[in-house]
């Protein structure tokens, strides 16, 4: 019986190479046509994007002018203001560990002796753990000596310490008083009163109608009972318009308009002598950034400057982190940014292999996106603007009995995965080194440098994500190299693992397959480009964050649930099913396709 034909080889016939008009890069022809588009779209993009780089680069050098004028006179204004004691002035920190509090800390005694800021002495000290993106240790950590404050320093009074290109000092607030949205702007949000939010509906309880009818999934029929029923009870007291299924398709269609549409791309991976094409389903990561930016209700609670926060126990400052830009990789993000006006605009992605029906029979891979640089209560919000947005759909390489398990075939849906994501990833690379001249709702111009904060995964993804060779591995760690058998040994710090090795030692690779492999398998590296190497500041071991879904009690995941399944099992049936009784998927409750238990 000859063999079935899989649609995502590429035959023989088709391997002809066609030149694109535009950039001349070369395609097949399937993958041409819908290139082409996407190509022309990208010049007008870029072109636009230039000339508004060159305009606002002429207001930043207009403005850096003034804000220098006016920093030295705030300065000969804090001169002849301050009255500084006569003692001599603490020296700045030095040989502190990241987890040392008291180097953390500011004594009340140190406070009283009217300590200064130092903007330029920072000192630098290596991280030794990076388990997690807003934990404090993360590479180098610029401290400094704290700014001066009264000497009445109450208990649990807080202090925060911005970054010092914002040019803001260091202030110090009262518990009743402390605000955490004072590093933020207090203003309100850009929208006239008689706005209208809800638009393209005609009305609020249309957008309302239609926003219900999107999360409990109804089909044609449900939703033209529903409206019918609607429409019978209403009599005339709210006016709503929308009369069938189509007026709700053809509204959420105009509303679609408003954002950034989904692009198709095809990539085309060489193995074994065959092409294999596989369909990319992408939004390009800048166009849904800008469509944040752009968004007046937005743009007040955005969020550019690092900060570092502390609390007052009664005897010293300590830190604490509970924002993205508290913590020690967004503050070294942006002292490495060339500029005073310069500053990271934080992605937050997640990716995972997903069943998409009650069966499991349709596997999807989404990618979801968070914006860093607003608050959590927006960023994390499941509803309205601000929130999570899918990005894209990862191609899965179907099961080949024949090369499962084969190393060649291993590498081959590592290279489709990171191809396929480049695609998501593309529209910021250049933007990541050149930077994007934004207006902010200050009215002050910022150049934003996009980066990849945290990754957010199982451990499954964080292997494909930072291409190392998995938990059977030399080094299973995606973020050290601590080996297999000292994974228990809490006591010994390992090397960070860094994006710079994995790309020497995939060069000596290319040059020798014998030495590199020798190289990589120290190491547990897979000879594949990782996408996220062409976007500055993007360390993946940097950014991945810890799996808590599966290792702590902050979720049950499917896993953890499977290993305590079997030891109820030796205590009795009994202990099984009380645990099943029990057991409640709730954070899975936005998904209808699951069943929750009555109560």
């Amino acid at each position: 019986m000859p063999p079935i034909k899989r649609t995502y080889v590429q035959s023989e016939a088709s391997t002809d190479k066609i030149a694109c008009n535009h950039c001349k890069l070369l395609f097949t022809a399937r993958g041409l046509k819908s290139h082409e588009a996407g190509c022309i779209r990208k010049q007008e993009k870029t072109r636009r994007r230039k000339e508004f780089a060159d305009a606002a680069d002429k207001v930043v050098e207009a403005q850096m002018k003034g804000r220098h004028r006016k920093e030295k006179r705030r300065l000969r204004r804090m001169q002849a203001a301050s009255v500084i004691a006569q003692e001599p002035q603490p020296a700045a920190l030095s040989h502190c560990t990241p987890f040392d509090v008291d180097t953390l800390s500011t004594s009340s005694a140190d406070l009283a002796a009217g300590a200064a800021m130092s903007v330029s002495g920072d000192v630098y000290e290596r991280s030794i753990s990076d388990t997690s993106m807003a934990g404090i240790p993360d590479g180098p950590d610029h401290f400094s000596v704290p700014a001066p404050v009264s000497a009445n320093i109450q208990p649990d009074s807080f202090k925060t310490e911005f970054h010092p290109k914002s040019g803001r000092a260091t202030t110090v607030d009262s518990f009743s008083t402390f605000d955490r949205s004072q590093g933020r702007t207090q203003s309100q949000p850009i929208v006239d009163d008689d706005s209208q939010p809800w638009h393209p509906f005609q009305t609020r309880e249309d957008f309302e109608f239609s926003e219900i009818a999107h999360q409990a999934a109804l089909n044609k029929d449900l939703t033209n009972k529903l409206l019918s029923l609607i429409q019978r009870i209403a009599k005339g007291e709210a006016k709503f318009t929308l009369q069938s299924h189509h007026d709700v398709t053809e509204a959420w269609k105009c509303a679609a308009k408003l954002m950034t549409p989904f692009e198709k791309g095809v990539i085309s991976i060489p193995h074994q002598k065959q092409d294999f094409e596989f369909d990319v389903h992408f939004r390009p990561l800048w166009d849904w950034a800008m469509d944040l930016l752009s968004n007046p209700i937005l743009m007040p609670h955005f969020v550019w400057d690092a900060q570092r926060l502390y609390k007052h126990n009664g005897e010293r400052f300590e830190r604490f982190v509970d924002e993205p830009w508290t913590g020690n990789r967004w503050w070294n993000i942006q002292s490495d940014l060339p500029g005073d006006n310069a500053a990271p605009f934080a992605f937050i992605l997640y990716a995972d292999k997903s069943h998409l029906s009650s069966s499991g029979k349709v596997k999807a891979y989404p990618v979801i996106v968070r914006c860093g640089n607003l608050p959590v209560n927006i960023r994390n919000s499941t509803r309205g603007l601000g929130g999570g947005q899918l990005v894209g759909w990862l191609p899965i390489v179907p099961a080949d009995s024949g090369n499962e398990g084969k190393l060649s075939w291993t590498n081959l849906k590592r290279v489709v995965w990171h191809e396929s994501f480049l695609k998501i990833l593309d529209s910021i690379v250049s933007l990541s080194k050149v930077g994007f001249a934004y207006q902010t709702f200050e009215g002050t111009v910022r150049r934003l440098y996009p980066v990849i904060l945290i990754l957010s995964a199982d451990y499954e993804e964080q292997c494909i994500m930072a291409l190392i060779r998995g938990l059977k591995s030399h080094c299973p760690c995606p973020i050290c190299l601590v080996p297999s058998d000292q994974l228990r040994n809490h006591a010994t710090t390992y090397p960070m693992r860094m994006s710079l090795d994995a790309i020497t030692s995939l060069e000596v690779y290319k040059r020798s397959r014998k030495d590199g492999e020798a190289l990589m398998q120290k190491q547990s590296l897979r000879p594949v480009e990782n996408a996220f190497w062409r976007v500055n500041h993007s360390d993946p071991h940097r950014a991945l964050s810890f799996d808590h879904l599966h290792y702590d009690d902050m979720g049950m995941g499917d896993h953890l649930f499977k290993e305590i399944k079997k030891n109820l099992a030796e205590i009795g049936r009994h202990a099984e099913k009380a645990v099943d009784d029990q057991y409640d998927f709730l954070h899975f409750h936005a998904y209808s396709q699951f069943t929750l238990p009555q109560s």
